[in-house]
């Protein structure tokens, strides 16, 4: 976001807008009890009483591509020429290597609904090609390769509910934000053994998406496991004159290599030397043939595309054997499992501004509001003015369109969950009677589904979830805990302990600060003590994710004297060193959510 467009989707017109509350000791692991609730397994009507906007969201003000234009374009290089991911002026990769099916069987979309196809017009006019997975209703997954130092925002469309290549018929997405890992740049083997990316679609696609194998997997990848690899690449090897990208959607069954096997096999091509690195990486398929007959495998046009394992993403096709089909050589994979955590922050990101990073928002006694940017925190956009007439608000995409909603609950004890419609924002009555509910917090997915959730502590100490549908309702509510009712404040979006799922954490008035560790189902482990007392002068605790943009879920802390503090997760459920944010005082803010 560039400082002309700061704060220009920001303004928020407010009415009179409709309470905070409090956590203590320990969260059991037993039994889940359903329970009946007003609210549970019902999509409750909109709040007519209530009008006026939040302002256009950032994503919603952005220029979005013209898609008709830029595929007309695309198509047009298409015929003019593809490359298959092996972009011009990518940093060099093994010869031949990068991008990868041949063999396999031709199938249709219905096979396959979360395949999708990237395309991006290059500055020469050809057009470079990869394929992708839908694992959000606005997320794909990727390779790296694909992604980094290309402006896809400009220049790339995305292709979905289709087989065929460049479908006429398809109707294209824009890609809205972009991001690839850090550590990728393509010329070492450690450069290659960070291939994963992640882009933002500008609209949501209503098409079934793919789940990412748990963070630490070992069993998806144990030597003889059968996966399966999608793609739209090269089915003969690529140094066949009339070799071609597929124009049918293909998928083929591959067997996991062991890494001693892989590394042997790759490092006795003369030039994938070096490059396979074992723990980022890992071989599936047969030993190439040497000629096109007799080898199966992924090829140039396939890059990005998954290898599914048991229903889920365990691999991105990254690069392999030189010509795909030299003879010995693998197909190579990104291991998924080393990057789950690290790509799930991107998937569920709380992301208001559109610069990429989680933001915060603020409430000044006089109801003023503001949100401050992620990274540093030393810019704020008004949102307007008349918060004050509630003491709590959270930032979720409950309905997964890559806009953030609001859950908010009133002075008068109601909850709301406002929401951009796409013209417009709209305010939906969730529940009343809410204003002794101790604990709101929107930790995202806790159950496993992909979709995020609510979790409450209610006036007895007892901890409930409300399974979120991805449409904004929820499901029926059934409790995971109780005997918090001494915390002081409990906070999570996203993962403390880099294990992929959705933490807690919460502080005593005593000082003591302290984790949960979601289990992935709804319930959570032991309790994990930080600090026993090193946070008594903390006054307001936040969490809303990946702050910093380095991969793994942050903790923002306010203390008495005022000034806001970014803790920085480590991926392992501890903290980094304290970096103050902003460039003054905190302290006159009476809400942080």
């Amino acid at each position: 976001m560039n400082p002309a467009q700061r704060g220009s989707g920001m303004r928020r017109t407010r009415r009179n807008r409709l309470a905070t509350v409090a956590l203590a000791t320990t969260l059991a692991t037993g039994g889940v009890a359903a329970v009946s609730d007003a609210w549970a397994g019902t999509t409750l009507p909109a709040d007519a009483s209530t009008t006026g906007t939040l302002g256009t969201p950032a994503k919603a003000g952005q220029s979005r591509t013209d898609g008709s234009s830029l595929a007309a374009r695309l198509r047009a290089a298409a015929r003019k020429g593809v490359v298959g991911s092996g972009r011009p002026g990518a940093p060099k990769l093994p010869t031949g290597g990068i991008s990868r099916i041949i063999g396999g069987t031709p199938i249709s979309i219905g096979s396959a609904p979360s395949m999708v196809q990237l395309w991006y017009l290059l500055d020469d006019g050809t057009a470079m090609f990869c394929g992708g997975t839908l694992v959000a209703p606005d997320k794909v997954l990727t390779a790296a390769h694909c992604v980094a130092g290309l402006d896809w925002k400009s220049n790339g469309l995305v292709f979905y509910g289709t087989s065929t290549l460049a479908d006429p018929n398809a109707t294209p997405v824009g890609v809205w934000r972009q991001w690839s890992h850090p550590s990728f740049h393509g010329n070492t083997q450690d450069d290659l053994g960070n291939d994963v990316a992640v882009l933002t679609l500008d609209q949501p696609v209503r098409m079934p998406t793919t789940k990412l194998v748990a963070a630490g997997d070992t069993a998806s990848y144990a030597p003889g496991t059968t996966g399966t690899v999608y793609g739209w690449g090269l089915t003969t090897g690529a140094d066949d004159p009339n070799a071609d990208l597929s124009p049918q959607l293909r998928r083929a069954t591959l067997p996991v290599v062991s890494d001693s096997a892989c590394a042997t096999a790759m490092n006795s091509l003369p030039d994938t030397k070096g490059y396979f690195a074992a723990g980022k990486m890992f071989c599936a398929g047969k030993p190439a043939s040497g000629t096109t007959a007799g080898t199966l495998s992924s090829c140039h046009g396939d890059s990005g595309g998954p290898l599914v394992v048991n229903g889920r993403i365990a691999g991105i096709v990254s690069w392999g054997a030189p010509d795909c089909v030299e003879k010995g050589g693998y197909s190579v994979f990104t291991k998924l499992s080393a990057y789950t955590a690290t790509a799930l922050e991107r998937i569920t990101d709380t992301d208001f501004t559109g610069d990429g990073k989680a933001d915060l928002l603020v409430r000044t006694s006089s109801g003023q509001g503001y949100v401050y940017e992620g990274a540093t925190m030393r810019y704020r956009a008004s949102t307007g003015t008349g918060w004050n007439s509630f003491n709590k608000v959270l930032q979720t995409d409950l309905d997964r369109d890559g806009v953030n909603d609001l859950i908010e609950r009133g002075t008068n004890g109601s909850l709301y969950r406002e929401y951009w419609t796409g013209s417009d924002w709209t305010v939906a009555r969730l529940a009343t009677g809410w204003g002794t509910v101790r604990q709101i917090v929107t930790p995202g997915d806790l159950t496993g589904d992909y979709l995020p959730d609510l979790l409450t502590v209610d006036s007895a100490g007892k901890v409930w979830v409300y399974p979120g549908k991805g449409n904004g309702s929820f499901g029926s509510r059934f409790q995971v805990g109780s005997g918090l009712q001494g915390l002081s404040q409990l906070v999570g979006h996203g993962d403390f302990t880099g294990d992929g799922k959705a933490d807690l954490v919460g502080r005593t008035s005593a000082g003591a600060l302290y984790l949960w560790p979601g289990a992935g189902n709804g319930k959570f482990g032991a309790r994990r003590t930080l600090s026993s007392s090193g946070f008594k002068s903390a006054n307001a605790l936040a969490a809303v994710g990946d702050v910093n943009n380095d991969g793994h879920a942050d903790l923002l802390i306010r203390f008495t004297s005022g000034y806001l503090y970014l803790y920085p997760g480590k991926g392992n459920g501890y903290f980094g060193a304290k970096i103050q944010m902003g460039t003054g005082s905190f302290g006159s803010y009476t809400l942080l959510g």
